[in-house]
């Protein structure tokens, strides 16, 4: 993962000699990051070079085979909404914001496992929502703009089939610390519509009040919900990717992706669900 200081200076080195060019500052001559960003055709949220990997059913490791897509499906086609976890044999943790729309649950949300192990004749390892939870904070603060609802931007689905007898499933972790390795994993929209992709980076020096923490590892919208690992032990979510500060809200210290700590309440959430829909077992690695 390149510094944000290396791609600031890639990006002083291409402006600098177009003085000709477009203006990229408002009024005050301050400089327009947005209209920078548009105008070399850059995300913000990918942090120096695009380092992103596909994973696949061959370079899967440890149990990125448990990473979903949320979405539907239609004419043997996926249409992706959000990413998730496999944390229990039919139990997926995700974000509150992709299971809530207009203060309503989201109906026929679908799992896909699709780096699953099978075999050339099966299809696509997949599985159907019975139940979604989310705080009830969340749907009550998420339409006011005077408060936070990231501190609740978490939940659950329940699934028609424990389909993490085949992927496994992860462990939670409270541990975000300054600087931490990282892997983020999920299903970025700007990839096709059945893949996934991972990145390496590190959290900021700060978590905020909210239970959130800063990352630099390159996300896009599609990556929501999905999970954030430490490099040193993949095994276990530490958090999980809601947000990015994005072009309107642009980031100059080089960490502008959001994660939400997995805390105490997420953990005995995901605990309760699965031993409410079945005997609870060991992660299976």
């Amino acid at each position: 993962m390149r510094k944000y200081l290396y791609i600031l200076l890639f990006l002083v080195a291409l402006i600098i000699p177009r003085a000709d060019a477009v203006a990229l500052s408002d009024s005050d001559g301050n400089l327009d990051i947005k209209s920078f960003a548009k105008e070399l055709n850059i995300s913000p949220t990918i942090v120096g070079e695009d380092d992103r990997q596909e994973i696949t059913n061959e370079n899967a490791q440890d149990l990125e085979k448990a990473v979903v897509i949320l979405g539907r499906s239609s004419h043997n086609k996926i249409h992706p909404i959000c990413s998730g976890a496999m944390v229990g044999p039919n139990l997926v943790l995700t974000a509150a914001h992709c299971l809530v729309e207009n203060r309503k649950y989201k109906n026929n949300i679908e799992v896909f496992a699709v780096v699953a192990d099978k075999s050339d004749n099966e299809p696509l390892l997949s599985a159907k929502s019975i139940e979604l939870y989310v705080p009830k904070e969340y749907i009550e603060l998420s339409h006011n703009p005077d408060s936070t609802s990231d501190k609740y931007d978490y939940g659950v689905i329940v699934l028609d089939k424990p389909i993490a007898l085949k992927t496994g499933w992860f462990r939670l972790k409270d541990r975000p610390t300054p600087y931490l390795k990282i892997i983020t994993m999920g299903h970025p929209k700007d990839k096709p519509d059945d893949t996934l992709w991972r990145s390496e980076g590190s959290t900021g020096f700060w978590v905020d009040d909210n239970n959130t923490f800063y990352h630099n590892a390159d996300i896009l919208p599609g990556n929501s919900g999905g999970p954030i690992v430490m490099k040193k032990k993949p095994d276990e979510i530490i958090g999980i990717h809601i947000a990015h500060n994005g072009v309107d809200d642009y980031a100059p210290d080089g960490y502008p992706n959001v994660g939400l700590k997995i805390t105490q309440e997420i953990v005995d959430l995901v605990q309760t669900y699965n031993r409410r829909t079945g005997p609870y077992l060991t992660p299976k690695n």
